[in-house]
């Protein structure tokens, strides 16, 4: 165990962001080896936040702590919800030790605070570098260092009711006039084309993120996000401006803000009888977190495409929950 002592003595100040891997990784150390030094003798606390993103996700968690207290038995979890942003679950007190996050959005931000340990060494030790593809260890890098875990990834897509698509003779949609076609003959039918969470603003903001990459690429985007340019740039302007245009034309449910993201996904479900959802809608952009709390028979009416393309001189960029 001595990985893990070595690692834990920066338990206050660091926080190691995807747990699931962290302990499979102490698991794979720790098992039936003891040539790498003694197990931890005295009790041991960590603090893991996580978010609570369904039934799933909490019983993959909880299996994974039960099987390294196995080898493990002084070191206990207190677990707590992540129900702020991770920026600000930083300045807590104390800082937790491990915690869920998504990689790139955040990562930047919060190793710049010098609150991470750089796993480096793990990820060459382990043979992570070797393990994950170019592109997940560029998410989880910053400035040439490793800060980040990657337990697991997850698409986004444009997710829609089939049998109402069949019933008005519509198909997913691969470019921007045709998803726009779309929406003008459902609302043309008294239907509305797409439900949103407002509440969950990280839902609304996948539109301003799908937007920006189909206009303008992966580059731009990546330097909106990291501050190297504004708001008020041309591209992001047109951005915006199309972003409202969707609103303008009357695409998305009445009053978003006061829409949660598993009540957004209900209204694109039509088998439930009106009890699921108020604002019955035909699509929504969104990643597969909700699949578990959605009964199967109402899984199986829904399908998803990716979001279209809008300019064919940018190449395609998605976004990944990882």
């Amino acid at each position: 165990m001595e990985r893990l002592n070595r690692y834990s003595s920066h338990a206050r100040r660091a926080v190691l962001l995807s747990p699931l891997l962290l302990l499979a990784f102490f698991l794979t150390s720790c098992g039936g080896n003891t040539a790498e030094g003694p197990s931890i003798s005295e009790p041991v606390t960590l603090t893991l936040m996580s978010f609570n993103i369904g039934e799933t996700w909490e019983r993959a968690e909880g299996y994974a702590i039960e099987q390294f207290q196995q080898q493990e038995p002084n070191i206990s979890f207190e677990q707590r919800p992540l129900n702020q942003a991770p920026q600000e679950a930083m300045t807590s007190s104390p800082v937790p030790d491990l915690m869920t996050s998504g990689a790139y959005s955040f990562l930047r931000q919060i190793a710049q605070s010098g609150l991470l340990i750089d796993l480096s060494e793990l990820w060459a030790e382990t043979g992570l570098d070797q393990a994950f593809s170019p592109g997940f260890q560029q998410l989880s890098a910053y400035e040439g260092k490793q800060y980040y875990l990657p337990v697991a990834f997850a698409w986004t897509g444009i997710y829609y009711n089939r049998q109402l698509f069949a019933d008005y003779g519509l198909a997913p949609p691969t470019t921007w006039d045709e998803f726009i076609q779309i929406c003008e003959t459902l609302k043309a039918n008294g239907e509305i084309p797409l439900s949103l969470s407002g509440q969950d603003t990280w839902m609304a903001m996948l539109w301003f993120d799908y937007l920006d990459l189909r206009l303008n690429g992966a580059d731009v985007h990546r330097a909106l996000l990291q501050g190297q340019l504004p708001y008020t740039d041309a591209r992001i302007q047109t951005v915006l401006e199309t972003w409202q245009m969707l609103f303008a034309n009357e695409y998305f449910v009445e009053r978003p803000e006061l829409i949660g993201s598993l009540d957004a996904i209900h209204n694109i479900v039509r088998g439930d009888n009106g009890m699921l959802g108020r604002q019955k809608s035909a699509m929504i952009l969104t990643g597969p977190f909700w699949m578990t709390d959605v009964p199967d028979v109402f899984r199986a009416e829904l399908d998803f495409f990716p979001f279209p393309t809008m300019n064919p001189n940018v190449a395609p960029a998605e976004v990944i929950t990882t």
